[in-house]
């Protein structure tokens, strides 16, 4: 059975394969309990996804029982020592038309556009006269959604540039790939703010053991940091114990979830790979204070 709590879901408003509406019927499927669509950089999806659960709820018992937590996971960028490092701050509950929000979402959507067209520009020359990748193909991948690297990703494997998403990351998209552009987003400071500005709580996404992150963290949790996200498949049982830990010692929540963005095939002979949506198991004692603090 699935854990009936996942606090990190994504849709195809951001990198995600489902739709809100699908996302919500496979929640649903699985009795969960609380979900919380948290796509990249914005909330467009909450929306579709309310009204999704509203006409299930009609004639499904399951669909009454679940709760739809509105969140954001803003891609964030912190340098130290000359290195750019990805962080990732979830935001449970905001209001999304809070200025500071939408300021924030505005720039992201700002910088996702300008690190594609510079990358269109890189891999088109290294292409070397065969079929260019296009805006309009990017935007195809990515419908409805903010554009990002896995639509870029998507569109270089289906206009021949590449024979698998594998292929096309390694060679174009990774950050270790000569065409690699590094995007300018907003820092996890300046999300941390926006968040608090618009009525949310505060979650560090997958913090995972880098050895930055120490230094990071005590900067963030002097700011105002409110949760730590140490249920993820990423984290190791000593790193997810170790976060456990500081979040006791600090009084900060814990926080926990899937990271599911659907399921997905990387190309037609690969291995297909399911939905991860309740995957993650939250403590009962950890989702319980969770609840408390964000519903309450």
């Amino acid at each position: 059975m699935a854990c009936p709590v996942d606090l990190h879901l994504h849709s195809h408003f951001s990198d995600g394969t489902w739709s809100p509406e699908a996302l919500v019927r496979h929640a649903v499927e699985l009795g969960m309990e609380y979900i919380a669509l948290s796509d990249h950089d914005t909330m467009d999806g909450i929306e579709e996804a309310k009204q999704a659960l509203l006409a299930l709820g009609d004639t499904s018992e399951a669909a009454r029982q679940l709760v739809l937590l509105p969140a954001i996971e803003i891609n964030c960028l912190w340098q130290y020592e000359g290195v750019y490092h990805d962080v990732h701050i979830l935001g449970y509950l905001p209001d999304k038309s809070a200025r500071a929000l939408v300021e924030v979402m505005d720039l992201q959507r700002q910088a996702r556009l300008e690190q594609l067209n510079l990358s269109l520009e890189k891999i088109n020359d290294s292409l070397k006269g065969r079929r260019a990748v296009t805006f309009e193909d990017v935007q195809a991948c990515a419908g409805k959604g903010n554009i990002g690297k896995a639509h870029l990703t998507e569109a270089l494997v289906r206009v021949g540039a590449a024979c698998d998403l594998m292929d096309a990351y390694e060679r174009f998209t990774a950050r270790t790939a000569p065409c690699y552009v590094q995007r300018q987003s907003v820092s996890p400071f300046q999300a941390l703010t926006a968040i608090k500005a618009a009525g949310g709580f505060s979650s560090i996404a997958h913090p995972g053991s880098e050895t930055h992150m120490p230094l990071l963290l005590a900067q963030l949790i002097d700011a105002g940091l409110e949760g730590i996200e140490a249920y993820h498949r990423i984290h190791t049982e000593a790193v997810r114990k170790h976060y456990v830990d500081l979040a006791k010692e600090k009084n900060l929540l814990v926080t926990g979830g899937s990271d599911c963005h659907g399921p997905y095939q990387s190309s037609a002979d690969e291995e297909f790979f399911p939905s991860l949506m309740g995957t993650i198991e939250l403590p009962d004692i950890h989702s319980r204070r969770f609840l408390e603090r964000v519903l309450n």
